[in-house]
């Protein structure tokens, strides 16, 4: 069932209407610990400290291909290679600081793993592979 966002689906878990969810963690963390949702398994390669009690996929039996979630920055083909090179610079600075990293990414439950140039150039064709090769094995055929 598609949603128009996050926070539609997350209402819909909560209310009963669908039956489980994939979400970040940090989005639903609360109702987990209030007892409003199940924690079912983790997306992650080993528990995560937020909610080490949580299996992950793997240990719960799935051993299907990963779906990751993962952010990237972007610009329009055109923009002038030095300008890459400072935004990158720029933003990699304040990925590389452990507080920034621990207070805005760790502990809302996602897993930094950073890449930038040829590297991310690299995990996004690995990505497309992936997304191609779970699209094959569903079994999903657009009409």
């Amino acid at each position: 069932m598609p949603f128009q966002s996050g926070g539609e689906a997350t209402n819909a878990v909560l209310g009963g209407h669908v039956p489980v969810g994939y979400f970040g963690i940090g989005n639903l963390l609360p109702n987990v610990r209030e007892g409003r949702v199940k924690l079912i398994a983790v997306d992650s390669q080993e528990r995560t400290p937020l909610y080490p009690s949580a299996p992950t996929l793997r240990e719960a039996g799935y051993t299907g291909i990963p779906i990751r979630p993962w952010w990237g920055l972007f610009a329009p083909a055109a923009t002038p290679k030095p300008m890459l090179d400072r935004v990158s610079g720029e933003a990699m600075r304040v990925l590389r600081d452990p507080g920034f990293v621990e207070r805005h990414l760790v502990s809302v439950g996602l897993e930094p793993a950073f890449a930038a140039g040829d590297e991310f150039v690299r995990f996004l064709k690995q990505d497309r592979a992936l997304a191609e090769r779970l699209v094959r094995e569903s079994g999903f055929r657009q009409q």
